[in-house]
């Protein structure tokens, strides 16, 4: 390549990263995965469902509040809950939400959407056995999303 072309295409990245249609700068507490198990749930199966998020910021994240659509359905549950529980700078933490049923008729495919609506950053001070966590600040960029398609195990 010459280095012509690779001035150019070093100014077209560039340009696609912050041009004027550059999207927005993505939240630091991110969700890494969803998890549901069985991965292959039967119709009529119960299943547990957990996220893991990741924190690239540089302070404890705390008090995470979740919007969570089965079926298509949002679960009213999540509108008054908060997990508050703290996720060290640099690390990832895994927290179990309430299981869910999948629907008796539901066939081949169900939809599930985990949405982090909000969460908080947070100071953690620890005295002996007591910690205490108070909350600085709403982490910017929220809501993100995580969207994926459970296989249901074939019906017999």
């Amino acid at each position: 390549m010459s280095r012509g072309a690779v001035v150019t295409l070093v100014a077209v990245l560039g340009a696609t990263a912050f041009g004027p249609h550059a999207r927005a700068a993505s939240s630091p507490v991110s969700i890494e995965a969803v998890t549901v198990e069985p991965q292959s749930p039967a119709p009529g199966a119960l299943c547990k469902l957990g996220v893991r998020l990741k924190n690239a910021g540089t302070q404890v994240a705390t008090s995470f509040r979740f919007q969570v659509k089965t079926g298509g359905q949002e679960q009213a549950v999540y509108k008054v809950e908060v997990y508050a529980i703290n996720v060290e700078p640099g690390a990832s933490g895994t927290i179990e939400l309430h299981s869910f049923w999948i629907p008796s008729a539901a066939r081949g495919t169900f939809p599930l959407e985990v949405t982090l609506a909000e969460a908080q950053w947070a100071q953690v001070k620890k005295e002996g056995q007591t910690t205490t966590t108070t909350p600085t600040g709403a982490v910017e960029g929220l809501p993100v999303a995580s969207t994926q398609t459970v296989s249901l195990a074939p019906v017999k």
